[in-house]
């Protein structure tokens, strides 16, 4: 499998991504279940990571951020390029985790629709335990032509 391939924005539905109007998407796949490649050495979604996620997402009680290139991340980013341009809540399908109920920001929705696409990629934010390599929090979403 190539590096990436798990977290193009601009798939089809059956490569991971969902869109209710044909055109924005409303829901994509995050991780499948089990080991996931990254430049940072594998991810991986376990049972264990998809109770953790869907109990902290509860006690948030908030939905996540998209922001571009994780600069919502950085605290030295202009506070422009600090803001959301989307959001959306998690969801666990059939063991693999997905970003459902999408909203995107109008000044994002071209970007995502154009041919070539403005961003090809998104980019989770997350914790692991070291011990297992197992995600075990999660922060947000980046759109992003770079991922790790």
């Amino acid at each position: 499998m190539s590096k990436g391939a798990l977290r193009r924005i601009d798939s089809l539905a059956s490569d991971g991504v969902e869109r209710d109007d044909g055109i924005t998407p409303s829901a994509f796949r995050i991780w499948r279940g089990g080991e996931n490649v990254t430049d940072h050495g594998p991810t991986v979604f376990s049972s264990r990571s998809a109770r953790l996620l869907l109990e902290e997402q509860e006690s948030r009680g908030n939905r996540y951020s998209i922001d571009i290139n994780h600069l919502s991340l950085n605290p030295d980013a202009p506070l422009a390029n600090q803001s959301a341009v989307g959001f959306f809540a998690l969801d666990v399908r059939n063991g693999e985790l997905w970003a459902v109920n999408c909203e995107w920001h109008s000044s994002v929705k071209a970007g995502l629709t154009s041919d070539p696409p403005a961003w090809k990629y998104f980019s989770p934010a997350y914790d692991v335990d070291p011990e297992t390599g197992e995600v075990v929090s999660f922060l947000n979403c980046a759109l992003t032509n770079n991922p790790a």
